[in-house]
Parts: structure tokens; sequence; C-alpha cells
């Protein structure tokens, strides 16, 4: 088992050397180092730390190909009538540690997706890991610029970070969804079927489970011909990623209310 407790983005980001490019010396199989807890305050009713404890244990098993892999978890909470995936204070883990890592791990905690809004019964699919925890079924793409920004809000953050090859698996106990994990690296991947039997395997092997089952048809088709979106950061979307995430729930008019900004949408 090895996953480090404490203060990880802090640990992560000041105590080890970053490696910038791959070299002939690295092993074939790569193992993650796992990382527990945030310097961010963690969202109320978040996850328990049972479950986290076993998520660490799981990702801490999973073996992989690639040398430069990044993994996080995120979970699913409920906070007013919402349920949101966030990555403040769940698990995370990477083969290597890189700044871009470092940076993309920084650029999700900005992010909740929202997935479910009770009393209007609509549900809210914003990037991968909503999607993949509302369908329970795995969703990859081999490059994350087939995206666009509408359906992965975070793109630009995974392309600025060298995010290519992207896995997102549901993590179930019992007949719920907990959460998603999260795999990305820096290499194209066609291919995902070890790294999802890997994660399955993983999390078998702490009492949880994923629902793929080796079957390639469970492949969620990417956005490779959908057309991308020019995207502009304007006052509204400051406000959609930064006061969102302290403000669950609210509508952004509502959430720039309470910031005492006004919105003005096109």
């Amino acid at each position: 088992m090895d996953y480090v407790s404490g203060d990880s983005e802090v640990d992560f980001y000041d105590n080890y050397e970053y490696v910038q490019a791959p070299t002939p010396e690295f092993p074939k199989i790569s193992k993650l180092k796992v990382f527990y807890y945030n310097h961010v305050p963690r969202p109320p009713t978040t996850t328990n730390d049972v479950l986290c404890q076993r998520i660490c244990i799981a990702l801490s098993a999973i073996s992989f190909h690639d040398q430069f892999v990044f993994a996080q978890f995120w979970a699913a909470i409920e906070f007013g009538s919402c349920t949101v995936l966030t990555t403040r204070g769940q698990p995370f883990g990477v083969s290597v540690y890189t700044k871009e890592f470092w940076s993309y791990r920084i650029a999700c905690l900005d992010y909740n997706s929202y997935v479910y809004h009770k009393g209007n019964e609509k549900k809210v699919c914003i990037g991968p890991p909503a999607r993949v925890f509302l369908t329970c079924s795995p969703e990859w793409t081999k490059d994350v610029i087939l995206y666009n920004d509408k359906v992965y809000p975070q793109r630009l953050d995974g392309l600025l970070s060298k995010i290519r090859g992207s896995l997102a698996m549901a993590v179930i106990e019992g007949n719920r969804c907990k959460g998603v994990v999260e795999i990305v690296m820096t290499n194209y991947k066609d291919n995902f079927l070890h790294e999802m039997h890997e994660v399955c395997r993983a999390l078998e092997g702490v009492g949880l489970q994923s629902s793929a089952d080796q079957n390639e048809n469970i492949n969620i088709e990417t956005y490779e011909h959908h057309p991308r979106i020019r995207s502009r950061e304007t006052k509204s979307s400051c406000i959609t990623r930064n006061a969102l995430t302290n403000l669950f729930g609210l509508s952004k008019a509502d959430a720039a209310k309470r910031c005492g900004r006004k919105l003005h949408f096109l």
C-alpha cells in the first residue's frame, strides 16, 4: 500500500524533483504514487475516509504500460438540491512528478461537474466524469484534442498540461455509483483494455467494482466529429468556474449576485 496522507497538494508541489521528458531508464510497468487529502478545504458531505482509503489502495495497485500517468478520484457529493462531482479532498496519484500533472490537478480543483438537480429531473452532464457517473459506462479518447470545450470543460487545461489519452470509469459500491476514476497520460492511446482490466481488478480488491466487462462495445464514442467550440475567458466564465465552486446549487445569476457581480448573458 503506497500512499501519502496529509497536505498532499503541498507535498506534491514542494517535495519532489520534476521530470521533464521520458528517458529510456524508465521501467515498462509504472505504478502510481498516491496522495490523500488536500491543503484546500474539503466540501461538506464529502466522501468518508474509509472509501477514500479504499480508493488510495486501489490506485496504488494499478499497473500501467505508460510512463507518464496521472489519476484522480471525482467524488459524488450532495449539496442542497444538487449532486456534483469534485476532486477536492479526494485521492490522486502520479507515476512521475511533473509540473504539467501538477497544473492539471490544480485546474481540476476549480471544476465541479453538476450531474443532478433534485426537483428538476434535469441531468447536467459537464465533462467525461459526469457522463460516466450518469451512465456507469467507461469513456475514453486517444487524444483529448478530439473533444470540444462544451463536452470537456478542462480541454484547454488538459492541452496546456500536455494531456493526450484519457479514460474515465465509474466506482460502484453495492448498487450506487460513488464517483469516477479519471486516468490521463501524456501519450496518445488507441486501446484502453489493459487499463480497464487493471482498474476493475484493483477496485474488486477493495470491495468495489466498475461497470467495464472488457467488451470493446462498451466504449462511448468520443466527440471526434463534433465541431470544436472556440471559447474566450469572460466575467461569467470566471464566476461559473470559481464562484460556483463555493456556491453549490446556485444559478450563475444567483451566484453572481452573492459575489456582488452582475452577469450579462449573450
